[in-house]
C-alpha cells in the first residue's frame, strides 16, 4: 500500500501545480497596462496584491440622530380619506348645528364608508390585524384616527381611497413647571386687559358659552357653581343652555360616537357647566381625580369664566373678587368642558379635533386650547387637514384662542442665548397655536399681585407655597413674628450663629448650593416655628419640600423681596455670618396688591413667532405670568404660562360675543361673530413698548407680541372696525388684522397694502393715520481674544420712514396746522411736504431763495437751519382721514422704510426684519372724550427670506478641515459634536461605516476644495446630515455636473422640524437630521466637477393645491436654504512606480521612499506591518501646490520597522482608490512549503452562537493566500466563507481551513456545541409591532414562543418581575409603568414614570426592600443608578456616577441592571459585615459589570432616609464577543439584564437591542471576570426583547462568588442626590465623555465678556470712505455722531480726480448741492437717527487710479438738531490695496531668476520693481543605482540634479556577477523509491539554473538470509529473502519440519543415532542392493521458492493498482 500511497501524493502534488499555475495571472491581463503590478530596484521588491482593509481613514463620522421612529413604535395618525368631509362637501356648520336632513344624510353616508374602510385597511395593509381606531371624524374633515405601527404607514397609504396618512403630535398643557417672573392674577390683570370697563357696560359674558379643551374641571368648585353662577345671570335676559337645548344634536356629536349610549341629560354637569365630556377616556369623567394630569383645565376654565359670585355658608352670594380675589374674564358665561387628558394620557391631534368640532356643532361663542408641541410649529403642509378643521371654524362663528406655548425664544439655550446677526429664526411658538386660523396668544406678566403674602414694612410681599400636608400653610402662624434672616444658605452652623434668637421665630435664608429640604429641616432644628427660602436669582421659585420631615410652615420669596427685607432690618453678625432680625406681619387670607407699570414686561418664557411662512405668530397678548385661578379641591393658585393667557382671550371672545350679539353687529355688517370678535381685539389691542434702560425704550418685537396687548374695554366700546385688504395677510377674510409684507428680495424697502375702517355709528368721524416702523437691533461682542461677532438683539431699534397715506384712491397730503397757513414756501398756494422739502433745499443751496422766508425761522434764532425745518415737518406730520356715518373708507399705505441697509449690511448681508404699527387714532370729541385706538401689526422680510440660513452655523468641513469657522455653533449647547453635526457623508464599498466626505480622509493637511474627489463605482453618498435652526416645509438633494447634466434631483416632499429645546423636558430636541442618498453619480465623466446641494424651503416657498398636493417654488430660494458641496469624479488608483531607500548621511535614520502618482492628487502613502496589522507609518501624499497628476516621492519612517520582513505599503487618493503592495524582505521565504494556521485550535460555543476563526496562508507574499472552509458535520455547527462558526445542535464538529493554493494544506479547529437548560420569559415586540409575553426555551427550541398578547399596552421599553404576586412591571414606550398579568396579557394598573419623560433603560424590582404591599423598582438611565422607589411614587433619588464611569470604566453611561438580592457589607471597616444592603449588578456600555451594594442611610444633617451605595467595577469581554450598546436616535436604551442559579452556579443572561434585533448573551463569573458568550437571537426585527425571568431567580447564596470578586477591586462610595427632571442631564446620543472633536473657535461657550446693547457694529464715531474692489468707485459713508432729528453736513473731495455720481440718504426728508468739490448734505428725520448710523452714502468715480494712491477726503459736520457744531473728520483710503507679483522667475541652477514686480491687480501699476536672483547651481543625488544581479548587469547610478532634473554625470555598468552554484535536493535512488540527481541553484539570486533529474528506484538486490536445513528432531527454515541494499525483508521465510531419524539396523542413517526399539533381525539375503532415498522437491532448491513467491505477489499488485486506476477513470 506504500506504493499506493505514494501513487496518490503524487498526483495531488500534480494536480496543485496544475491548480498553482492555473492561478497565475499573466502581467499583461491584470489591469490597465500603465499599472506596475511588481517591481525592483536596489533589491528592493514589490508586488501588487489585493487591497486590505484597515482603519486607516481618520473621518469616520460621528453618530448621527436622525429617525424619530423605529418601525415597530406604535404612534397616532390620522388616515385621511378621498371623499371631502361635510363641511367640504358645501354644508355649514350652520346647517348641522340646524339638523339639516341632507348634511346628516351625507355624514352617515361618509360614516358607513369610514367602517367599511377600516376593515379594508386591516385586511389589506395590516395583515389581518384590527385597526385600533380612536375616532371617526366626519365634519371638518374625512379622517380616521388610529393608533398603528409607524411601518405600517406606507402600507396604509397604498390603499384605495386613502388619501394620505399624517402622523398626528402629540401635546401637553402649556404651563410652566416652575414660575418665572413676578405674581399676576386675575383680580389685578382686569385693568391691564380693560375687563372692568367691559364688565362695567354690562358685557360679562353672560349669553355665551365657552368651550374649554384641557385635563377637564373641578366641577364642585365654588367658583364654578351652578347656583352661584344662576344667581349671577338671573334678570339679564338669558336663558341659561340646558341638555333638553341640545338633545336634538347629541347623534351629530363625536361624543357620542365614542360613546353611544349616553343621553343629553349625563352629558349635563351644572347650570355653570351645561356640558362635560372626557374624550380621551370616552366617559363622562371629566374632573381630575382619577388621573395623573392634573388640575390645569380648572385654572384655565376659572381664567375664562370663573364665577362672579361665590356661594357663602349661609346660601348667600358674595362678589368673588372680594372673597375669592379672582373671578373670569367672562364670568357669566356658560362652559362647556372638554376634556382630552385623561387616564388614556392625551392628547393628540384627533383629541382636541373631535373637540372643536362638537364646540362647533353645539354653537360655542369661543373655545379654549391651552396645549400645544414643544417643537417650532408649521403653518400648514402636512397638517393641512388638521389645519382645515380650523378653517371650517372660520364660518362657524367660533373664536379659537391658542396658547403660543412657553419656549421663550429660540436662541435662549443656545451658548450666547442671541443669534448670529445672520440668524432669523426668533420661531419657537408651536402647534396648533402656529395654524393659521387660529388666534395664537403670547403671554405678558401683570403688575399686580394676588395669593398669600407676609408684610414687612408696609411692603406686601407674595410667597410661594408648594408644600402639601401636613406641612403647616404659613397662615398657620398668622401675626406678627419674629424673624431671623440668615445671609447664607441655610447649614446647621448658619443657622447656629442666630444661636436662642432663632427659637421661636421664623427661620429666612438664601437658595442655593444644599438642597431644599435640608434647609427646612437644618432650620427647625434651630428652633424655628417656620422657614422662608429667598431666591438667588429673579422671579419665583418652586421648591420640592420632598423628605421635609417636620411641619412647620416652608415657603420661598423673591430676590427683590429679600433685599427689601435686609435694608430695613438690623444686621448683626456671628462666627463670620451675617445674620438680620425683626418683625413681620404674616396675612391670614389671601390679599391683592394693585401696582401699575409705565411699561409692560413680556413674560420671558412667551414663544415668539415667526413661523416658516412668514405669517405673523403669535397674534395677540394677554396677561399669564403666574395667574391666581381655580385649585382642584376647591382652592385657588397661581399658575404661569401661555396657558393662562389663552383663556383671557377666549373670555374676551366670549365677552365680545355679547357685544357683537348686544348691538346686532353680525346683521350690521354681514360678518360672522369670529371675524367681529378677531377684528375688534386685534385692532383695539395696545402695542407695548420695553424699557431699554438708562431712559430708552422701544417696541416689544412684532413676532412677540402680535397686535399688542388685548383690551377688551376698548374692543367692547368701539364703534369702528377694520378690516384688512384680501391678501395683507393669511386671516385677512377671517378678521385678522396685521400686514404681512412677505419678503423683499430686491431690497427695495418699499411696502404697500390696504384696510378699510368702517364705521358703525350714525355720525360722522375723523382719523389721524401715522405709522411707526423698526427692525430688531444689532450689537457687537467682544471676545477675551479680541475678535468680534455681530447678534441680533431681543430689542428692538426705530426706523424712519417716508408714508404716502391714499384715501379712497386719492393721495391724501400731510395736514397743515393753522400754524403753519403762511408757510408756503415753494409758492404753489398750498401748504404741503413740497414746502418743507423747499425749506431744507434754501438751507443746502439748492434753491437761492424761497417763498414768505421771513415766516422761516420757527426757533426765532435769527437764521434758517436744517432745525427749523424739522420744525416745519414736525408740524405737519399727522394725515387726518374723515368717515361718513354708518360709512368706511379705504385707505392704502405706500411706505418707504429707510436705514435698513445699515442691519442687512450688519447681518452680513442676509437681511433684517421689518416691524411695525399702522395707527388710525380717532379724534376727541369737541368735549374731549377720547375715542377709538386702532393699531395695525405689520412684519415683513427686508431681503429674500432665506438669504439666512435655514441651517445651524458651520459644518463639518468649515470647522474640521478647511478651519474657516470658529463661532460656537448653536447645537454646541446641546452636544460638542455640534460641529461635526452638518456634513456630507459618504459610504464605501465594502465598509458599513459613515464618513465625512471633503478633506483628506487619512492625514491632516490644509484642506484644498479641488483635492475633493469621489469614486462613484465604489463609493456612495450615503447621507446629507443638518442641523436645521428653521422649520423646512420641503427638501430636495441635487448633483449636478459642470457640464449641466444632472445626476441625481429628488425632493423630499415632507417637511422637516427644526431643533428646537424643550423646556418642559430641559433639553434639545431634534438636533440633528438627514436625508438619506445612497446614490452616486455613476454616469459623470471620470474628472468631472459635481456640486452635492441640500436645500430645505421654508413654507413661504410652497404653494398648496385644494387636493392637498404643493409645489415649491425652488428658483425663489436664497442662498441660506442651501448647503453645498464639491467633488470631482476620479475612477483611478494611484501607481507605484519605483521604492528605494533613503538613509540620512547624519542621523542614520532609514526610510522607504515611494514613487507614487495619481490622475489626480495622492493623499497618503501607508506603511503597514503584516504580522500585526498595524499601521507604522503614514504620510501625505502629493504636497501643497502638487500640480494635477504629477508624480510624487512619499517618504515612510522605517525606525518602526526594525526586525520585519514583512509589510504592506498603501498608497490612496482622495476618493479612496488603493493601491496594496506586498513587500517581503526576506527573499528566500518565497520557496518554502505551503501551511495554513488558525487563530484557535478548539472552541466551546452554544446552540444558536456564533464564533469567529482567522486563517493565515504562508509564506508571506503567497498568492492567492485565501482558504476555503468546511464542517466536518453541520447538523452540529456550520461555517461561512467568512469563518463564521454557528452552534446548531450540541455535539462536536471540526472545521478545517484548507489553502485555496494548496489544498492540501489545512488547519483545523474542534468546536464544541453545547445547549442551555434554561428557559427565558420576558416582553417583546414581534415584527409587526405587537406587544407579547413569551417563552423561550433554549435547549430544545430554535425560537421563541409567544406566551400571551398584551391586551392593551401597546410598546415595551423595560420589564421586571414581582417575585411576590407573580406580576410583571412594564415600562411602556410613554414611559409609563404598567403593572401586568403574566399569563393573561392584561394591565392591571398604570403609573407614571419619572417626571420629566426621564426613562428608565432598565429596571430591577428591588428583592430586598420591596413588600407585597409596597414593590420598589430601581433602575438605570445614562449615567444614573436610580435607588429602590416605590412603583406608585417614583422620585429622582439618583446616583450620577458619570465621572466614575469615565474613570473607572472608560465608559460613557449604564445600559442595564439585576438584583442578586440581600447582602451584607463592612461599612466601617471593622473587619465585620453587619450592614445590610441589596445588591445589584449594572451593566455598562464598555462590558464592564458594576457591583452596586445599595442601603438607606440617615443623613445626620437633615435626618431623612437617603441611599448609600458601595460600588465597583469588574471587567468582562462582552464587547469581545459582539455586545455594543445601541441606544436609538431618540435616546432610548434596550437593554435587559436578569440574574438565576442554575445548579449552584450564579448566571446572567442579557438581551441587548443590536440596532435591528435582540441578541441573548449567557454570562458567568470566572476567574479573569465575567465571561460572556452568545446564546440566541430574537431574529430581524424583533425589539425591544426584555426578560423577566427564567426558571429560578438569585438568591444571597450566590453573591458570595460576586463578594469575593469585589475584594480584589476597589470600592468606592456615593450618596444619592434629590433631582429634577432639568438637573437630569439628558442622553442625547453625544460622548459624554470629552468630545472627539475640538471646536475651532475663537473663544470657548464661557469666554463672553460683555454683550453691550447698541447700535450695530459700526463705529459711532467716525464717518468713512472705501474703495471698490476695481478701484473705480469710491464711496463715503456720512455718519451721525450722535442721536439726532436733522443735521447739516459737507463733504470735500478732490474734484480733479473724482467725480460725484450719487447721493442716497436713510432719512425721511433729506436735500444735497454738488459744487467744486465740495457737497451739502442737509437732513430732517422726526423719528431721530441714532448716534453711528448712515445719513447719507456719496458715490463717486475714480477718474485715473493709476494717478493716485490715496483717497482723501474730509467730512465737516457744522448742524445738529438745533445746535453748531464744527466736527471734521479727514478721512484717507488707499488704492492699490489688492497686488500681485508678475513676471517672477525662480533662479534654476544654471539661469538667473527675478522677484517679480509688485503690481495693482485693478490696474496694474507698478507699485514696486523686482530684483535679479542669481542662478543655484546643481544640488545632485544619484538616481537609478542598481546593484549587478547574476545574470543582469547593475548600474553605478546617474548623477542627478535634484532642483532641475538634469543629469549632470551618466553612470556606468556593472557587469553581472555570474551564477554561484550549489546543489540543493540531491537524493539517492532507494529500492523502491526515485532518486533525484539535485538541482543546481544560485546562492546569490535563488534562481535554478539547473533542474535535477529523476534517478529511478534500483529495485531489491535479495539474498536468503537464515536458511537452515531441518535435521532429524528440529525444525529447518527456507530463510528469509533479505534486500542486500538496505537490509530490508521482502519475504518471510517458511519451517521446515524435522525429518526424523532415519534408522537402518538400530541406528539412524542420517545423524548416526542409536535405535533405541531396536532388535537385531536375522540378516537378508547379502545379493538385494540397498534402495536410495528420495528428496522431497526435486528439481527446486531452497532457497528458491520465496523468490518466486515474491514476483508473484509482485504481479498481483501491480494488476490491482492497474484495475483501481481503471475503476478509478470508469468513475
Amino acid at each position: 500500500m506504500k506504493h499506493a500511497h505514494t501513487l496518490k501524493r503524487a498526483m495531488a502534488v500534480l494536480l496543485a501545480l496544475v491548480m498553482t499555475l492555473s492561478l497565475v495571472t499573466p502581467s499583461w491581463a491584470a489591469g490597465r497596462s500603465t499599472v506596475a503590478t511588481r517591481g525592483e530596484n536596489n533589491g528592493i521588491t514589490w508586488e501588487k496584491v489585493d487591497n486590505i482593509k484597515l482603519p486607516t481613514k481618520e473621518n469616520a463620522a460621528v453618530a448621527d440622530e436622525t429617525q424619530q421612529y423605529a418601525d415597530t413604535d406604535v404612534v397616532r395618525v390620522s388616515i385621511v380619506l378621498s371623499d371631502p368631509s361635510t363641511l367640504e362637501k358645501g354644508f355649514t356648520a350652520a346647517d348641522i348645528a340646524a339638523g339639516s336632513r341632507q348634511a346628516m344624510k351625507y355624514r352617515d353616508k361618509l360614516e358607513s364608508k369610514q367602517e367599511k374602510m377600516t376593515k379594508t385597511i386591516s385586511k389589506k395593509a395590516l395583515d389581518g390585524q384590527t385597526l385600533d381606531v380612536v375616532w371617526n371624524l366626519t365634519l371638518a374633515t374625512n379622517i380616521i384616527s388610529a393608533n398603528v405601527q409607524y411601518g405600517q404607514i406606507e402600507k396604509i397609504e397604498n390603499v384605495k381611497g386613502v388619501k394620505q396618512v399624517l402622523i398626528e403630535t402629540r401635546y401637553e398643557p402649556c404651563v410652566v413647571k416652575e414660575s418665572e417672573t413676578t405674581d399676576p392674577n386675575m383680580a389685578t390683570s382686569s385693568n391691564m386687559i380693560g375687563s372692568n370697563f367691559a364688565w362695567a357696560n354690562g358685557y360679562t359674558g353672560a349669553g355665551s358659552k365657552v368651550a374649554i379643551i384641557d385635563t377637564g374641571a373641578d366641577t364642585d368648585h365654588p367658583s364654578l357653581s351652578g347656583a352661584a353662577y344662576s344667581y349671577a345671570v338671573k334678570g339679564l335676559g338669558i336663558t341659561p343652555v340646558t341638555a333638553a337645548d341640545y338633545a336634538d344634536k347629541l347623534e351629530k356629536l363625536n361624543a357620542f360616537k365614542k360613546n353611544g349610549d349616553l343621553k343629553a341629560s349625563d352629558l349635563y354637569v351644572s347650570a355653570k357647566i351645561p356640558f362635560g365630556f372626557n374624550y380621551i377616556d370616552a366617559d363622562l369623567d371629566v374632573t381630575h381625580d382619577n388621573d395623573t394630569q392634573g388640575d390645569h383645565g380648572s385654572h384655565v376654565t376659572g381664567i375664562a369664566a370663573g364665577n362672579r359670585y361665590i356661594e357663602q355658608a349661609d346660601g348667600s352670594f358674595a362678589p368673588a373678587l372680594d372673597t375669592a380675589l379672582t373671578q373670569g374674564v367672562a364670568p357669566d358665561a356658560q362652559v362647556y368642558t372638554m376634556k382630552v387628558f385623561g387616564k388614556g394620557g392625551g392628547a393628540y391631534d384627533s383629541d382636541y379635533m373631535a373637540a372643536i368640532e362638537d364646540a362647533m356643532i353645539l354653537g360655542c361663542d369661543s373655545a379654549n386650547l391651552s396645549l400645544g408641541s414643544g417643537n417650532p410649529g408649521m403653518s400648514r403642509q402636512s397638517d393641512a387637514k388638521y389645519q382645515a378643521i380650523l378653517e371650517a371654524v372660520v364660518n362657524s362663528g367660533m373664536v379659537v384662542a391658542m396658547s403660543a406655548g412657553n419656549s421663550g425664544h429660540w436662541f435662549e439655550n443656545t451658548p450666547y442665548a442671541y443669534p448670529y446677526a445672520e440668524s432669523v429664526s426668533w420661531a419657537t411658538n408651536g402647534s396648533p397655536g402656529s395654524y393659521t386660523n387660529s388666534l395664537g396668544v403670547a403671554s405678558v406678566d401683570n403688575v399686580g399681585s394676588t395669593g398669600n403674602y407676609v408684610e414687612f414694612a408696609g411692603t406686601k410681599m407674595f410667597y410661594t407655597d408648594t408644600s402639601e400636608a401636613p406641612i403647616q400653610p404659613m397662615t398657620a402662624l398668622a401675626g406678627e413674628q419674629r424673624f431671623v434672616y440668615v445671609d447664607a444658605v441655610g447649614n446647621p452652623e448658619d443657622f447656629a450663629a442666630a444661636g436662642d434668637e432663632l427659637k421661636g421665630a421664623i427661620a429666612m435664608c438664601n437658595r442655593g448650593e444644599i438642597n431644599f429640604t435640608a434647609k427646612g429641616n437644618n432650620a427647625v432644628a434651630a428652633g424655628a416655628i417656620g422657614t422662608i427660602v429667598v431666591n438667588n436669582a429673579a422671579g419665583t421659585l418652586n421648591m420640592s419640600t420632598d423628605g421635609y420631615t417636620a411641619t412647620a410652615p416652608y415657603v420661598s420669596l423673591t430676590l427683590e423681596d429679600g433685599l427689601i427685607i435686609k435694608a430695613g432690618a438690623e444686621k448683626k453678625e456671628a462666627n463670620g455670618v451675617t445674620y438680620y432680625v425683626g418683625k413681620l406681619t404674616v396675612g391670614s387670607k389671601a390679599g391683592v396688591k394693585v401696582q401699575t407699570a409705565d411699561y409692560y414686561t413680556m413674560s420671558d418664557f412667551s414663544s415668539w413667532g415667526v413661523p416658516g411662512s412668514l405669517e405673523l405668530k403669535p397674534e395677540i397678548t394677554a396677561p399669564g405670568g403666574n395667574i391666581y385661578s381655580l385649585q382642584n379641591g376647591g382652592g385657588y393658585q397661581n399658575m404661569s404660562g401661555t396657558s393662562m393667557a389663552s383663556p383671557q382671550v377666549a373670555g374676551m371672545a366670549a365677552v365680545v360675543a355679547q357685544y357683537v350679539r348686544a348691538n346686532k353687529l353680525t346683521e350690521k355688517t354681514g360678518l360672522t361673530a369670529r371675524a367681529l370678535a378677531q377684528s375688534l381685539l386685534m385692532s383695539t389691542a395696545v402695542p407695548m413698548y420695553q424699557d431699554h434702560g438708562e431712559g430708552e425704550y422701544g417696541y416689544y418685537p412684532v413676532m412677540q407680541q402680535g397686535a399688542g396687548l388685548a383690551n377688551v374695554g376698548a374692543a367692547t366700546s368701539a364703534g369702528t372696525y377694520i378690516l384688512m385688504d384680501k391678501g395683507t395677510n393669511a386671516g385677512a377674510a377671517d378678521g385678522k388684522v396685521k400686514v404681512e409684507l412677505g419678503d423683499d428680495p430686491q431690497r427695495t424697502g418699499e411696502y404697500s397694502f390696504g384696510f378699510t375702517i368702517n364705521n358703525l355709528k350714525d355720525i360722522a368721524t375723523s382719523f389721524n393715520l401715522s405709522a411707526d416702523f423698526f427692525t430688531q437691533d444689532v450689537f457687537t461682542n467682544q471676545f477675551e481674544d479680541g475678535s468680534e461677532v455681530n447678534f441680533e438683539d431681543t430689542y428692538t431699534t426705530d426706523l424712519s420712514s417716508n408714508v404716502t397715506w391714499t384715501v379712497d384712491g386719492q393721495v391724501v397730503e400731510m395736514t397743515a396746522p393753522a400754524g403753519l397757513a403762511n408757510c408756503d414756501f415753494n409758492g404753489d398756494g398750498k401748504v404741503t411736504k413740497a414746502d418743507g422739502q423747499a425749506l431744507l433745499d434754501y438751507v443746502t443751496g439748492v434753491l437761492d431763495s424761497i417763498s414768505n422766508k421771513d415766516n422761516a425761522d420757527f426757533d426765532n434764532d435769527g437764521s434758517i437751519d436744517t432745525y427749523d425745518a424739522y420744525l416745519f415737518f414736525k408740524q405737519l406730520s399727522k394725515c387726518t382721514v374723515e368717515i361718513p356715518a354708518n360709512g368706511s373708507v379705504h385707505v392704502e399705505v405706500n411706505a418707504k422704510v429707510l436705514g435698513l441697509d445699515k442691519y442687512d449690511k450688519a447681518s452680513d448681508n442676509t437681511g433684517t426684519y421689518v416691524e411695525g404699527y399702522v395707527y388710525a387714532n380717532e379724534l376727541a370729541s369737541n368735549e374731549g372724550v377720547m375715542g377709538d385706538s386702532h393699531s395695525i401689526p405689520v412684519l415683513g422680510y427686508y431681503g429674500s427670506w432665506t438669504d439666512p440660513s435655514m441651517f445651524d452655523i458651520g459644518s463639518y468641513l468649515e470647522y474640521h478641515e478647511a478651519g474657516t469657522e470658529s463661532r460656537v455653533p448653536y447645537m454646541y449647547a446641546y452636544n460638542k459634536n455640534a460641529t461635526k453635526y452638518q456634513a456630507l457623508t459618504v459610504q464605501y464599498a465594502g465598509d458599513s461605516g459613515m464618513y465625512y466626505f471633503g478633506g483628506n480622509p487619512y492625514v491632516d493637511e490644509t484642506y484644498d476644495p479641488n483635492r475633493a474627489a469621489i469614486n462613484p463605482d465604489t463609493t456612495v453618498f450615503a447621507r446629507a446630515n443638518f442641523s436645521l435652526i428653521r422649520n423646512a416645509a420641503d427638501a430636495r438633494v441635487t448633483i449636478t455636473g459642470e457640464n449641466g447634466n444632472v445626476y441625481y434631483d429628488k425632493a423630499s416632499g415632507s417637511p422637516a422640524s427644526s431643533a428646537y429645546y424643550y423646556s418642559n423636558g430641559a433639553s434639545w430636541r431634534n438636533a440633528q437630521g438627514n436625508i438619506s442618498l445612497n446614490t452616486a453619480p455613476t454616469a459623470a465623466a471620470n474628472g468631472e466637477k459635481i456640486t452635492v446641494k441640500v436645500t430645505e424651503a421654508p413654507e413661504y416657498y410652497v404653494t398648496y393645491n385644494a387636493d392637498g398636493t404643493h409645489v415649491t417654488n425652488w428658483d425663489a430660494l436664497g442662498d441660506g436654504a442651501s448647503r453645498t458641496y464639491t467633488a470631482f469624479i476620479d475612477r483611478t488608483e494611484p501607481v507605484l512606480s519605483n521604492v528605494y531607500f533613503r538613509e540620512d548621511a547624519e542621523t542614520g535614520a532609514r526610510s522607504l521612499v515611494l514613487t507614487a502618482q495619481d490622475d489626480r492628487y495622492v493623499a497618503a502613502a501607508f506603511l503597514i506591518d503584516y504580522d500585526k496589522m498595524s499601521i507604522l507609518d503614514r504620510t501625505a501624499g502629493s504636497p501643497e501646490g502638487a500640480a494635477l497628476g504629477a508624480a510624487t516621492d512619499i517618504s515612510l519612517d522605517l525606525s518602526k520597522a526594525e526586525g520585519v520582513d514583512h509589510l504592506y505599503i498603501q498608497v490612496s487618493d482622495y476618493a479612496d482608490n488603493t493601491a496594496t503592495y506586498k513587500i517581503n524582505l526576506n527573499k528566500e521565504e518565497l520557496n518554502g512549503p505551503v501551511s495554513v494556521t488558525l487563530d484557535k485550535q478548539s472552541i466551546k460555543m452554544y446552540k444558536g452562537g456564533t464564533a469567529a476563526l482567522s486563517a493565515e496562508v504562508s509564506p508571506f507574499g503567497v498568492h492567492p493566500d485565501g482558504v476555503t472552509w468546511k464542517s466536518s458535520d453541520e447538523t452540529v455547527a456550520t461555517v461561512n466563507e467568512r469563518g463564521i462558526i454557528t452552534g446548531v445542535n450540541k455535539g462536536t464538529a471540526t472545521i478545517t481551513a484548507a489553502s485555496i493554493k494548496d489544498p492540501t494544506a489545512t488547519a483545523s479547529c474542534a468546536v464544541t456545541v453545547q445547549t442551555v437548560d434554561t428557559t427565558l420569559v420576558g416582553a417583546l415586540m414581534d415584527t409587526n409591532g405587537d406587544a407579547q409575553f413569551f417563552t423561550w426555551d433554549l435547549e430544545h427550541d430554535a425560537t421563541w414562543k409567544k406566551l400571551v398578547n398584551f391586551e392593551t399596552t401597546k410598546s415595551v421599553s423595560a420589564s421586571t418581575f414581582d417575585v411576590r404576586t407573580g406580576d410583571v412591571y412594564l415600562q411602556d414606550g410613554s414611559f409609563n409603568i404598567n403593572k401586568m398579568d403574566l399569563d393573561t396579557g392584561k394591565t392591571l394598573a398604570t403609573y407614571p414614570g419619572f417626571e420629566g419623560e426621564i426613562p428608565m433603560w432598565d429596571m430591577e424590582y428591588s428583592l430586598t426592600y420591596s413588600t407585597e404591599a409596597k414593590p420598589m423598582l430601581a433602575s438605570v438611565y445614562a449615567t444614573y443608578f436610580l435607588a429602590p422607589k416605590p412603583v406608585d411614587n417614583l422620585d429622582l433619588s439618583a446616583f450620577d456616577l458619570g465621572l466614575y464611569l469615565w474613570l473607572y470604566g472608560d465608559a460613557s453611561y449604564f445600559t442595564a441592571v439585576t438584583s442578586l438580592g440581600a447582602n451584607k457589607i463592612d461599612t466601617d471597616k471593622d473587619g465585620v459585615k453587619d450592614t445590610d444592603t441589596e445588591l445589584f449588578l449594572a451593566l455598562d456600555d464598555a462590558g464592564n459589570i458594576w457591583t452596586m451594594n445599595v442601603y438607606p442611610k440617615v443623613d445626620e444633617e437633615t435626618g431623612k432616609d437617603s441611599w448609600t451605595a458601595s460600588f465597583g467595577v469588574i471587567e468582562s469581554n462582552l464587547v469581545d464577543v459582539g455586545y455594543a450598546a445601541t441606544p436609538t436616535d431618540d435616546g432610548d436604551m434596550y437593554d435587559s439584564l436578569y440574574a438565576a442559579v442554575e445548579g449552584e452556579e450564579l448566571v446572567l443572561y442579557l438581551s441587548t437591542y443590536n440596532g435591528d434585533s435582540s441578541n441573548v448573551y449567557r454570562i458567568l463569573l470566572g476567574d479573569n471576570g465575567w465571561e460572556a458568550a452568545q446564546v440566541a437571537s430574537f431574529g430581524d426585527g424583533v425589539w425591544p426583547a426584555t426578560l423577566v425571568g427564567t426558571m429560578y431567580h438569585a438568591n444571597e447564596d450566590t453573591t458570595e462568588a460576586v463578594n469575593a470578586a469585589m475584594s480584589k477591586t476597589t470600592v468606592y462610595t456615593a450618596q444619592a442626590v434629590e433631582m429634577t427632571p432639568a438637573q437630569i442631564q439628558r442622553y442625547n446620543g453625544a460622548e459624554t465623555k470629552a468630545a472627539s472633536g475640538s471646536l475651532n473657535a475663537s473663544a470657548p461657550v464661557a469666554a463672553v465678556v460683555n454683550l453691550p446693547m447698541g447700535d450695530a457694529a459700526e463705529n459711532a464715531s467716525a464717518s468713512k470712505v472705501t474703495v471698490s474692489a476695481d478701484e473705480k468707485t469710491v464711496t463715503v459713508d456720512v455718519i451721525a455722531k450722535d442721536a439726532a432729528t436733522n443735521g447739516l453736513f459737507t463733504v470735500d473731495y478732490d474734484a480733479a480726480n473724482l467725480t460725484l455720481t450719487n447721493v442716497s440718504f436713510n432719512t425721511q426728508y433729506s436735500s444735497h448741492k454738488d459744487e467744486a468739490g465740495k457737497v451739502t448734505l442737509g437732513y430732517v428725520d422726526l423719528n431721530g437717527v441714532t448716534a453711528g448710523s448712515t445719513v447719507a452714502t456719496l458715490t463717486f468715480t475714480v477718474n485715473d487710479p493709476t494717478a493716485l494712491d490715496k483717497i482723501n477726503v474730509t467730512v465737516t459736520e457744522t448742524q445738529r438738531n438745533d445746535q453748531t457744531v464744527e466736527n471734521v473728520e479727514t478721512l484717507a483710503a488707499d488704492l492699490h490695496t489688492e497686488t500681485e507679483t508678475v513676471n517672477a522667475k525662480a533662479a534654476t541652477c544654471t539661469e538667473d531668476g527675478y522677484t517679480g514686480d509688485v503690481v495693482c491687480k485693478v490696474c496694474g501699476k507698478v507699485i514696486t520693481k523686482g530684483e535679479v536672483i542669481p542662478a543655484t547651481g546643481h544640488d545632485t543625488e544619484i538616481v537609478g543605482a542598481k546593484e549587478p544581479t547574476c545574470t543582469e548587469d547593475g548600474y553605478t547610478g546617474d548623477e542627478v540634479c535634484k532642483t532641475c532634473g538634469v543629469t549632470v554625470k551618466k553612470g556606468e555598468v556593472i557587469p553581472a556577477l555570474g551564477h554561484k552554484i550549489k546543489l540543493v535536493g540531491a537524493k539517492e535512488p532507494t529500492c523502491t523509491e526515485d532518486g533525484y540527481t539535485g538541482d543546481e541553484v544560485c546562492t546569490i539570486c535563488g534562481e535554478i539554473v539547473k533542474k535535477g533529474e529523476v534517478i529511478k528506484a534500483t529495485g531489491h538486490d535479495t539474498e536468503i538470509v537464515g536458511a537452515k536445513e531441518p535435521t532429524c528432531t528440529e525444525d529447518g527454515y527456507t530463510g528469509d529473502v533479505v534486500c542486500k541494499t538496505n537490509g530490508e525483508t521482502i519475504k518471510k521465510g517458511e519451517v521446515i519440519k524435522a525429518t526424523g531419524h532415519q534408522y537402518k539396523d538400530g541406528k539412524c542413517t542420517v545423524c548416526g543415532a542409536a535405535d533405541p526399539d531396536y532388535r537385531p533381525e536375522q540378516p537378508e539375503d547379502p545379493g538385494q542392493p540397498e534402495k536410495p532415498e528420495q528428496p522431497e522437491n526435486p528439481g527446486v532448491k531452497t532457497g528458491d521458492s520465496g523468490v518466486l513467491l515474491y514476483m508473484g505477489l509482485m504481479l498481483l499488485a501491480l494488476t490491482g493498482s492497474a484495475w483501481v486506476l481503471r475503476k478509478k477513470r470508469a468513475r
